[in-house]
């Protein structure tokens, strides 16, 4: 794997990792990811329109990327390694922010007209602050760093690579929130270093 690339899909898992810190500590973890989705959409949307490019063929890639965002948004699992290949595909298509802002902005959308359907966007509204607006960047930049290394690596390497992000999720949980940390947690974060290593020098 390139030097650039492992760099870049490292930083997409640092900032993946930070991120979800940032909203452990929030009432409503799913309220507060909803003010993330919608801050990371609306504050890159700039970018996305400046270096617009969507061909046709990029459309099936979006709506399967999107798909599988909703499936973790609503559902909370470890999607990555599905939408990393999809997307590898997608950005063959499309600029990478266009890309991301067309992907995110329907999941952003439903989560909204959920809460907004269970007469709950008073819990959307509580979780407006600075930790879920840093998160909503942060996501957003952590997804678009994930698309350049895709540029320049095989989407398997990338999407090994950006597990690390469960790595340093566990060991920010043990610093900053003080959550205990497990012989299983150890063990598993010893499998993916293992796993990342041999994928970095192959």
């Amino acid at each position: 794997m390139a030097p650039a690339a492992l760099a870049l899909a490292l930083g997409a898992a640092a900032l993946h990792a930070g991120w979800n810190v940032l909203l452990a500590r929030s009432r409503d973890v799913r309220a507060a990811t909803t003010v993330a989705l919608v801050v990371g959409v609306i504050s890159f949307a700039p970018f996305a329109a400046l270096s617009w490019r969507v061909e046709a063929a990029a459309i099936p890639w979006i709506v399967a990327s999107a798909l599988l965002e909703l499936v973790y948004y609503f559902l909370l699992a470890a999607t990555i390694a599905g939408y990393t290949l999809v997307d590898n595909e997608g950005i063959e298509h499309a600029s990478a922010i266009a890309y991301l802002e067309l992907v995110l902005l329907p999941v952003a959308v439903a989560a909204i007209v959920a809460y907004a359907a269970a007469g709950r966007l008073a819990s959307v509204r509580a979780e407006i602050g600075w930790p879920a607006l840093a998160a909503g960047v942060s996501s957003f930049g952590a997804y678009a760093l994930a698309l350049a290394a895709l540029s320049l690596a095989p989407a398997a390497a990338v999407a090994a690579v950006r597990e690390t992000s469960i790595i340093l999720a566990v060991a920010l949980g043990a610093v900053i929130l003080r959550e205990p940390v497990g012989a299983g947690r150890v063990v598993g974060a010893m499998l993916v270093v293992a796993g990342v290593v041999l994928v970095a020098v192959t």
